[in-house]
């Protein structure tokens, strides 16, 4: 907005100046269309414009003086405090200016609160407190702040922090079970230690979970153990998943429930996170995500063909008694031991020379299907798109 008052002085200026002639003693006044209070003066000798003065309540000049807002000290650390506790510190504004500093609380972080503001205006050479007052939760890493706004044109506001460590009530040394993929043959293991910074001793009395045959045991271990803790009771957990999950996504939460020696149970969730693969997978570029083969777009009386990897994930990976068919059936399907030992086979599909013009790209779809033969793997189907 000043910058386009500017330029419409500008031109005023060059009109003026060529009035100078008819009242060399001419003075020009113009007023900002956001601030009123400003009074801009154009000389009618030089053309310099200048900004004259402002009305009283408007940001001091320097003739009127001007508040400086120092906080010699903006953040407190508390150093460690036990869980769900309350804390208080004050801080010190001083007013280093030579106007009255004018101070309004801003906004807090969710556990922090400005409790007391002991001035709202102080006066140049005199100081004021700032009371924060905050609850330390549950997380070992405590880090929250308060803002207070001031009228100091250098500082319009100051944010005060307050940091420091919460002892574990009782918690986890690694928040979460991130296991990645996990062989769907075998039993999946890992530990976790469980552990206080408050407690003398406790006991683990359940662990709730979706997953079907979790397991679970625990065994009490010495604070020295695990000095990295600094616990003071400290057991190791010890989970155990199935071999033979249902293929996809675990997604789980377990719930821990804790009881010290006195006190009321707590509850500790443990996030669980892993895949369980196929125990028969296909790589290739011809098969997408989702397991459709593509043949693609076929001239009438060309062949195209694509092969594909097979792998078998089970204890025992070959396919002995294996049939492969496909639809429609001038589609030849064949599966090719590669390395049988290791669960390795080729598959190899061929739309022949000889197919007549036709669209399986929707409806309807093509097809493979697979009858492995195989207890525990079963029978997969997939889909075919092409077009001739």
């Amino acid at each position: 907005m000043w910058r386009a008052f500017w330029c419409g002085l500008a031109a005023a200026t060059t009109l003026a100046g060529l009035g100078v002639w008819a009242s060399v003693n001419a003075t020009f006044l113009y007023k900002h269309p956001t601030a009123p209070s400003a009074r801009i003066v154009v000389d009618s000798q030089t053309g310099a414009a200048i900004v004259m003065g402002r009305k009283s309540g408007d940001t001091p000049s320097a003739g009127q003086g001007v508040p400086q807002a120092v906080a010699e000290a903006v953040e407190h650390d508390f150093g460690t405090l036990d869980p769900l506790t309350m804390g208080r510190h004050q801080f010190t504004i001083h007013n280093r200016g030579t106007a009255p500093l004018k101070l309004q609380v801003g906004p807090t972080t969710c556990k922090c609160t400005v409790s007391g503001l002991a001035d709202r205006e102080v006066a140049p050479g005199h100081s004021t407190t700032v009371t924060l007052e905050w609850n330390t939760g549950r997380h070992l890493h405590y880090a929250h702040s308060a803002t207070v706004y001031t009228n100091d044109p250098a500082r319009k506001s100051i944010e005060f922090r307050v940091t420091g460590k919460v002892r574990m009530l009782v918690g986890l040394d690694q928040p979460e079970l991130t296991l990645g993929t996990i062989d769907p043959t075998q039993s999946t293991h890992v530990e976790r230690l469980l552990y206080s910074q408050l407690w003398s001793d406790f006991d683990l009395i359940d662990i709730q979970s979706r997953t079907e045959g979790l397991a679970w045991e625990i065994e009490r271990l010495e604070p020295a153990d695990a000095p990295e803790l600094e616990a003071t009771a400290v057991q190791r957990l010890r989970i155990t998943l199935p071999g033979g999950l249902p293929s996809g996504r675990i997604e789980d939460v377990l719930r821990l429930t804790v009881r010290p020696r006195e006190g009321e149970p707590q509850q500790v969730d443990l996030p669980l996170l892993a895949t369980v693969p196929r125990r028969i997978a296909f790589y290739g570029q011809a098969i997408d995500d989702d397991g459709v083969i593509d043949l693609g777009d076929v001239r009438e009386g060309e062949s195209r063909s694509v092969t594909l990897l097979v792998k078998v994930r089970d204890a025992d990976p070959q396919l002995p008694a294996a049939r492969v068919t496909a639809f429609p059936a001038f589609l030849r399907p064949t599966l090719e031991p590669q390395a049988p030992e290791k669960g390795l086979y080729r598959l190899r599909l061929e739309l022949p020379d000889d197919a007549p013009i036709c669209q399986f790209l929707s409806q309807p779809m093509g097809r493979l299907t697979l009858e492995t033969g195989h207890a525990r793997v079963g029978s997969v189907e997939l889909k075919v798109t092409f077009a001739v």
